[in-house]
């Protein structure tokens, strides 16, 4: 009984994720043809709205064919509804863009869109200080994340598209106080920084950053670096994308 019940339940879920009409009687056809048009709807709902500058750029009927086909054929694991924005990242990541006639870009700008949801719902305990004048000691918040991309993926639009890849774009995604979600762009020297200390399990001091920049980096002027590297610090001290902490 229990393997009948499966298939039965496989046959449906088959069948409602085609969109192709089933054999039946007419209450059949018609409860059937609800749930397809329902189910399919409020994924194409969610996908719309999680990559809206994807969608402008792609466009329909492009754009419906393309979430037809991840709703049929992709598998989404997780039974929670904000998965499916992740799970339609991993369906484009294993397509083919020029085969299937998408933007070079497609795979990257997804990402980055679906990388503000990931952290705007991000579950971590993080801790602010409002004095950060004195700070001796930082580390990455938990509600960012670093990035790096081969296009702008901050200019994309439907009046920018970029054709060809060009030196990799580092950004760091954030989440600050007010439960804002930002990014910052950052020049190779800070993206190197942060690196570093997003492989930190614990509070870093400000001079051992600077020494670390300074042996990373020993044809640069040690003034230029350390002015450097105190403005840096301090502009993402105030927009928490790093903490104050004590140190380890």
């Amino acid at each position: 009984m229990t393997q009948s019940f499966q298939l039965i339940q496989q046959r449906f879920v088959s069948a409602v994720r085609s969109g192709e009409p089933v054999n039946g009687d007419e209450d059949t056809v018609r409860r059937m043809g609800i749930y397809q048009s329902l189910l399919f709807n409020n994924v194409l709902s969610f996908i719309d709205s999680g990559f809206p500058v994807l969608k402008s750029i792609i466009r329909d009927p492009r754009w419906h064919e393309l979430v037809r086909d991840f709703f049929q054929h992709w598998e989404c694991k997780s039974p929670y509804f904000v998965a499916i924005s992740e799970a339609f990242v991993n369906f484009l990541h294993h397509l083919d863009l020029q085969k299937e006639q998408l933007p070079i870009f497609a795979l990257s700008l997804a990402h980055y869109e679906w990388l503000e949801l990931a952290i705007s719902i991000r579950d971590e305990d993080v801790t602010y200080c409002d004095s950060i004048d004195d700070s001796k000691n930082v580390r990455l918040s938990p509600l960012t994340s670093l990035v790096s991309y081969p296009f702008p993926v901050h200019q994309i639009s439907s009046s920018y598209q970029p054709s060809e890849p060009s030196a990799p774009h580092h950004y760091v995604v954030y989440r600050d106080r007010n439960n804002q979600v930002n990014f910052s762009k950052l020049a190779p020297p800070t993206a190197y920084i942060l690196g570093y200390l997003s492989e930190q399990h614990e509070a870093v001091g400000i001079d051992a950053l600077k020494a670390y920049a300074l042996s990373a980096m020993p044809d640069v002027d040690v003034i230029t670096v350390e002015a450097g590297l105190d403005v840096a610090i301090a502009d993402m001290l105030q927009k928490d994308i790093l903490l104050p902490a004590e140190s380890g």
